[in-house]
């Protein structure tokens, strides 16, 4: 399957390298491995480039920035068009306790220990790296944020679009 992992910020230097960010630091991929890259405008997918190098830059604004450098592209010429792209990858199989967006949307809430079903997932909120807030429409036509973190979530059910929570004192009631 493929997965967008990251994004291309900018070139950096002559030498052919790019910087770019990870959307999780369990995406961050390593040398040796083929990226392609979608231009966000037109949708066309660029590559495959193979990652020669991969350099810690700086954090900026919570995001940690990556210098690459691809294998035969030593020119700025050769990976200009790269700016602003999203970073694709390949995988079989996502981390252990990794979740796409898209997963998760319009996937039914159950509360664990009643299997009392609190409504369904409108929206994600990324408040920073790692951390999301799932909106949910309850069974009431009520909205109400439940965290996405280790605490709260008991098992997410991907197959039969299912999350569930465990039974909390002031999100499941």
């Amino acid at each position: 399957m493929e997965v967008c992992i990251g994004k291309v910020l900018k070139t950096k230097g002559l030498e052919g390298e790019v910087l770019a960010y990870f959307f999780s630091p369990k995406l961050v991929c390593n040398e040796g491995t083929q990226l392609f890259f979608e231009n966000r405008f037109s949708g066309k997918i660029i590559g495959p480039y193979t990652v020669e190098k991969i350099v810690y830059y700086k954090t900026y604004k919570d995001k940690v920035v990556y210098i690459l450098k691809f294998v035969g592209e030593n020119n700025i010429n050769k990976v200009e068009n790269l700016k602003s792209c999203y970073i694709i990858q390949e995988v079989e199989s996502l981390p252990d306790n990794f979740f796409l967006n898209k997963d998760l949307m319009y996937s039914e809430i159950v509360v664990k220990e009643q299997n009392v079903n609190l409504g369904k997932v409108v929206d994600i909120i990324k408040v920073k790296e790692d951390y999301r807030i799932l909106l949910v429409r309850t069974t009431y036509k009520e909205e109400i944020m439940i965290p996405f973190i280790r605490p709260v979530i008991y098992k997410v059910d991907v197959a039969n679009k299912r999350i569930f929570v465990n039974n909390i004192d002031g999100i499941t009631k």
